[in-house]
């Protein structure tokens, strides 16, 4: 292939996204940022969870929308589980990520479920 200006163009952005993504994964490899990096997915998945209660009762629709909600929760909730469980011995951050937020997001349902019965 010639060594036109598009061409040094595509590679030179190629190789800015491969260092970058290089600098990434070894900025997380320190355990202290993987850590702090879950606890904010943990804590992001609770706020979320609390959100998604609030705006649907805000808008009034909520006995409409209920049943769907809870069954797109359950799914969403079971395809983590099953992406997360089936990586036999890879730990990769992403998939700390996606779990955390589950994580987070089932335990703030779990405790708006107790405050409803209180």
């Amino acid at each position: 292939m010639q060594d036109t200006r598009p061409n040094r163009f595509t590679s030179s952005i190629n190789r800015f996204f491969a260092n970058l993504s290089n600098r990434t994964n070894l900025w997380l490899q320190n355990p202290w940022r993987r850590s702090s990096i879950s606890l904010v997915s943990l804590l992001g998945g609770f706020y979320l969870a609390n959100l998604l209660p609030s705006s649907i009762g805000m808008m009034g629709t909520a006995p409409k929308f209920n049943i769907a909600i809870a069954t797109l929760l359950v799914v969403v909730v079971e395809g983590v589980s099953r992406i997360v469980y089936s990586q036999k011995g890879r730990n990769t951050i992403t998939v700390d990520i996606i779990n955390a937020l589950k994580i987070g997001g089932t335990y703030s349902l779990f405790l708006d479920a107790l405050h409803i019965v209180r």
